[in-house]
């Protein structure tokens, strides 16, 4: 705040001095006979001109002879003259001025500064310059450019001036800025000081713009230097234009395209400097006013762009307006800064400053409020130095970092030293795990190897007493075939023998009577039921249930062929003791009677054991394939068959005939009773038997099912090994990689250090 206030003092003081050397000018007369150029070296001419409207003049007695004035400095399209006649912006007319200089004066300069749009100077009825080609018309005319410059002589006493002006070429005519007196030696001095800020400004804006260029190829995501760039180059340009070094580069036939260069400079420096302000304090500048001051630059740029300095020259008040908002509002943003202390804001409020108050300047210069003069050129050094020591304030703050961070560099160099040896004594660690690891993993891929062959042998075993399980199913399916038939054979011999016993029932009740008479055969078939009991307990040592079926059955056949012997002799004995009984006569009536008895009974039984006989055949055709193990059964009937061969004899009487036929039947009911309790015992059997084959089958089942997981599991025990064995493949691969990033550690280290 202390910097602008001394800002706006120092232009306030400037204004009122300048204001103070300022001479009126009456009816077309300037006396400044009174005005001692040795104290007073510069003033400001103003008043009522001379003016011929619509005629040029040029000589003493034209001039003396004015009698209609116009205000000057100011623009046509905003006088009327002393008549009452309103000028506009387009015409032609001759300004007229009578200067009377005091008797000793020094040489002095009289600088008008350019008239819009052609222009001839007179001096003393003699033409010393001109700028373009005045004419009555836009045919007769050409616009010129250049300020009038005409040195008065030293002790001259009095002048006669005449500027003929003539313009259709812009819309502001006539002559509208101040109009200097000031001794030769002062303007000589103050325009080779302007010649030196022109060059300044030209060569240091160019150095600017070449050091952010510089800069904006190496950060080309800076925006800021880039922007700084398009406004650096803005202020190189007006200052170019408007400047004094460089009017021999514009010459008259360049007076459009100087004049549309100079208001497109105007008109984009506003929106130039505050993009720049964007790009580096984003959050400073209000978005809205920001998108209306370049809404507003570009709009009047285009215009500018496309269309004649008769049309946009008109609207450049508007834009002089919006500029001084937009100078206001750039001293809003730089407080803003300073309050908020951000980087590199007093830099920048000092050259804002300086660029607001002669921008203001200018403004009001090119309004006709101002007679300071054109001072923006010193207003663009002034922000180029603050932009050029914000520069150096933040390299000075870049170093000081640097400093910083350098010496934290140093720290985190030692910090690195450190975290290398330990990262070294890891690599070491790391080395030596790695060689332990490669050894744990040639021994683990080994010990794999040997686990997948055994693997591999199990589930080939396996696969093998698969197939065996499945045979022996198939076996044992096939026995329980055999034993359903089996067990249905037993029951219909069961049912056989069942009638038989009560066939030999019947003959025993038959033959109880004779049983006391025929002790001897009763004591044979003793015998034989010995060795019946013999063949019995021959038949329970048998080891399996189907040999002892076996053994039964021929046991059964032997017997029933023996049944059907006996009754065949029993028969052919009843036969013999019926012809003994006719030959007896009467006394063998009552033994004839019992032979024609036994007869019977023998043909019966010979019947019964034919039958028996039919159901033992389908029995043993059943059982064929167990007939080997009955050996021991038949020796036993041999046995028997031997004992009743010692009764052959006793058979020759009936008598011996009865007891064979008691011994016989008593053998043939003790077989059959045994053969019952033996179909018990293999019904019995044949229980234990299907619960045995449930067993066997649910076990067969099971046993199948146990392999068949024990072979999935065999099958994903096989599949982890070649996943292991993958993973130790990668491992591996990622120890060799490890080894040589910690060999590179190390390299990389060690270079690191030397």
């Amino acid at each position: 705040m202390k910097c602008l206030k001394i800002l706006i003092s120092a232009s306030f003081i400037l204004t009122l001095s300048v204001s103070a050397f300022s001479y009126e000018v009456k009816k077309g007369v300037l006396d400044i006979r009174a005005n001692d150029f040795t104290e007073t070296v510069f003033l400001t001419v103003k008043g009522e001109f001379g003016f011929f409207n619509e005629k040029f003049v040029f000589s003493k007695e034209d001039i003396d002879k004015t009698d209609v004035f116009i205000p000057c400095p100011k623009e046509w399209s905003t006088v009327t003259l002393s008549d009452g006649t309103q000028l506009s912006r387009f015409g032609f007319g001759t300004y007229t001025l009578k200067i009377l200089l005091p008797a000793s004066h020094p040489e002095l300069t009289l600088k008008i500064p350019g008239p819009l749009s052609a222009w001839v100077f007179f001096a003393d009825g003699e033409k010393t310059a001109e700028s373009g080609k005045t004419g009555i018309s836009k045919e007769t005319s050409s616009p010129g450019l250049g300020n009038i410059i005409y040195n008065i002589p030293e002790n001259a006493e009095e002048v006669y001036i005449a500027v003929q002006v003539s313009n259709f070429f812009h819309s502001r005519g006539g002559i509208y800025h101040s109009i200097e007196l000031s001794s030769a030696k002062y303007f000589k001095r103050v325009n080779t000081f302007k010649q030196f800020i022109d060059v300044f400004v030209f060569g240091f804006g160019i150095a600017i713009i070449l050091y952010h260029v510089a800069l904006f190829i190496f950060q080309t995501k800076n925006k800021s230097l880039c922007l700084f760039v398009c406004f650096s180059l803005l202020v190189v340009i007006r200052n170019a234009v408007n400047g004094t070094v460089f009017d021999y580069v514009f010459g008259n036939d360049m007076w459009a395209f100087a004049t549309k260069l100079d208001y497109l400079t105007f008109s984009l420096l506003g929106f130039s400097i505050f993009a720049y302000f964007k790009s580096m304090y984003r959050k400073d500048i209000h978005g809205v006013v920001y998108k209306m001051i370049m809404a507003e630059s570009l709009a009047y740029a285009l215009l500018i762009t496309v269309t004649p300095p008769t049309i946009y020259g008109r609207l450049i008040t508007v834009h002089q307006i919006v500029l001084l908002l937009e100078a206001l509002y750039a001293f809003y943003f730089i407080i803003i800064l300073l309050v908020k202390k951000r980087v590199g804001s007093a830099p920048i409020f000092t050259g804002v400053m300086f660029l607001v108050i002669t921008t203001i300047n200018d403004v009001l210069y090119s309004m006709m409020h101002s007679s300071v003069g054109n001072i923006l050129p010193f207003g663009f050094a002034g922000f180029l130095f603050a932009q050029a020591f914000c520069i150096a304030w933040k390299n000075y703050l870049d170093g000081k970092q640097a400093k910083k961070v350098s010496k934290e560099l140093l720290e985190s160099y030692k910090e690195k030293d450190t975290i290398f040896a330990e990262i070294k004594n890891t690599g070491n660690e790391l080395k030596h795990n790695e060689a332990v690891l490669s050894q744990n993993m040639d021994t683990a891929e080994e010990a794999m190897n040997k686990l997948s062959k055994y693997a591999e042998s199990v589930k080939s075993e396996i696969s093998v007493q698969n197939n065996e399980l499945h045979g022996t199913q198939e076996a044992t399916s096939s026995l329980n075939l055999f034993l359903d038939n089996i067990s249905s054979g037993i029951e219909r011999q069961s049912e056989a023998a069942e009638n038989t016993v009560m066939q030999i029932n019947e003959l025993n009740n038959a033959t109880d009577e004779l049983y006391k008479k025929f002790e001897l055969i009763n004591e044979n078939f003793s015998h034989i039921s010995s060795a019946s009991k013999i063949g019995k307990d021959n038949l329970a040592t048998v080891t399996s249930i189907i040999q002892n079926i076996y053994h039964s059955s021929e046991g059964l056949l032997e017997a029933n062929e023996l049944i059907t012997t006996f009754a065949e002799q029993t028969n052919l004995l009843a036969m013999n003791a019926a012809i003994e009984a006719a030959h007896a006569g009467d006394a063998g009536k009552g033994f004839a009677v019992v032979a024609d008895e036994i007869r019977k009974l023998a043909e019966g039984s010979a019947a019964e054991a034919e039958s028996t006989g039919k159901i033992l055949n389908v029995i043993n055709k059943n059982i064929s394939e167990s007939a080997q193990a009955s050996n021991v059964l038949e020796k036993s009937f041999e046995d028997i068959n031997q004992k009743l061969s010692g009764f052959q004899t006793v058979l020759s009487d009936i008598s011996k005939f009865i007891s064979d036929v008691k011994i016989q039947t008593e053998k043939m009911n003790s077989v059959m009773n045994s053969l019952l309790n033996e179909f018990g015992k293999v019904q019995s059997e044949k229980e234990n038997i299907e619960q045995t084959r449930s067993n066997i089958y649910d076990s067969f089942n099971s046993l199948l099912n146990a392999t068949e997981q024990l072979n999935s599991e065999i099958s994903e025990m096989l599949n982890s090994i070649e996943t292991m064995h993958n993973t130790i493949e990668k491992t591996r691969e990622l120890e060799a990689s490890t080894g040589e990033s910690i060999s590179k550690l190390g390299i990389l280290i060690k270079t690191d250090k030397d």
